[in-house]
């Protein structure tokens, strides 16, 4: 995670589109929003388009690009997230293309100052090593990979398990008015022992409901289905 962070950190430097896979729960947008945030730490201007279904609507992805644009103040970097790609049928992969490719489109960006010049970063949720062309229309693919970053899934990467399982103690310690310290011993054990095929997401939640139910200072008693 380490090279992925500051792979990051390089393409914050940077305009060129960036593609975010892995697994469903990885923290795909978080590292979007950590991207943009680089380049302007007060995060305005992240405007996040989901893609449900089979389609997406280009004509809203174009007025997304322009709203940003007329809503940026001077020097503020603009995102446009475009989130769970897999999900859109080959035809809508086809318009979206062709919007990027679009002269009038192109010249919208193009007469942006640079350092406001919309960032385009989509993502997509896949298996683990599975070929990014398996799921976008090859073209789109080569449009949008540019920066290409792979996060893992939270069972290759085990020794991030307890300091994320921490990190999100604290936080919800303070949000529920805890005098929580730790975990027990035993609970440390089970994260550790558990596969999470929920990723972070799922861990983030077990910690949650751990805290939410715990009395004292230390969690001692965690489930999950």
């Amino acid at each position: 995670m380490i090279g992925i962070y500051r792979l990051a950190e390089r393409a914050s430097t940077v305009n060129a589109n960036v593609l975010i896979i892995g697994e469903n729960g990885v923290g795909k947008e978080y590292l979007a929003r950590q991207i943009h945030r680089l380049r302007d730490p007060g995060g305005e201007n992240f405007h996040v388009y989901r893609c449900h279904a089979d389609e997406i609507n280009v004509d809203e992805v174009r007025k997304l690009f322009q709203d940003a644009i007329c809503q940026r103040t001077v020097d503020t970097p603009v995102t446009v997230y475009l989130k769970s790609l897999e999900e859109v049928d080959l035809k809508y992969q086809l318009q979206l293309l062709e919007l990027l490719e679009e002269k009038q489109f192109l010249k919208l960006t193009e007469n942006t100052d640079l350092i406001s010049r919309p960032r385009l970063i989509c993502s997509c949720v896949t298996e683990s090593g599975l070929n990014i062309e398996k799921i976008l229309q090859q073209r789109l693919a080569y449009r949008l990979d540019v920066i290409h970053i792979e996060i893992p899934p939270l069972r290759d990467r085990k020794e991030e398990i307890l300091p994320l399982a921490d990190l999100f103690l604290q936080e919800f310690k303070v949000k529920y008015g805890k005098t929580l310290r730790c975990f027990s011993q035993n609970v440390r054990t089970r994260f550790l022992r558990y596969s999470w095929p929920g990723n972070v997401r799922e861990l983030k939640n077990v910690v949650e409901q751990g805290v939410m139910l715990s009395k004292g200072e230390i969690v001692d008693n965690v489930c999950w289905n």
